[in-house]
């Protein structure tokens, strides 16, 4: 579990979620806009064969 707040620290929890270190985040709102701005679009994932 991760709690971070403060949107100065984005790049470092971003970090930290894509390397999948924790499983469990607690930020506060101006962070976590912050995470997702920077987290660019979604990915839909892997698709199935055709």
């Amino acid at each position: 579990m991760g709690v971070a707040a403060g949107p100065e620290k984005a790049p470092g929890v971003l970090g930290v979620l894509r390397s999948e270190g924790i499983d469990t985040a607690v930020l506060d709102v101006d962070l976590a806009r912050e995470v997702l701005a920077r987290a660019g679009p979604r990915s839909s994932g892997p698709t199935a064969p055709a």
